[in-house]
């Protein structure tokens, strides 16, 4: 490669920023540009709901049991059709057992809220 040669075109960036923009408007992808944000004027008033408060729940400790197969699998299917966790099922099952289970613990989706 000669060292006269620039490997580079110079590039300008406004026509490629309006070409950009032009693409995005005619395929309707949204803009991230400060423009896209309404002032506090004009944001809708409809108030923002609270988050729901979870109630507290006791300090859990680990439980590790061995159960047949069938019983697992059983377990597992009742879970998943009833659309609720494990454990959720086991502490169920203990409460009508006649265990003390608190309604604070008997949470049916174990999943973290984000």
């Amino acid at each position: 490669m000669s060292e006269n040669a620039n490997p580079f075109q110079p590039v300008e960036i406004d026509e490629v920023d309006r070409k950009l923009a032009e693409t995005a408007t005619r395929k309707r992808i949204p803009s991230l540009s400060v423009s896209a944000i309404l002032p506090d004027d004009a944001a809708p008033q409809a108030p923002i709901p609270a988050a729901k408060e979870r109630p507290v729940q006791a300090p859990r400790k680990p439980l590790s049991i061995e159960i047949p197969d069938y019983l697992a699998r059983e377990l597992k299917i009742a879970a998943a059709t009833q659309a609720v966790t494990l454990r959720h099922i086991v502490l169920s099952a203990l409460m009508e057992a006649g265990y003390t289970v608190k309604p604070a613990d008997m949470e049916e989706d174990g999943r973290r809220l984000r």
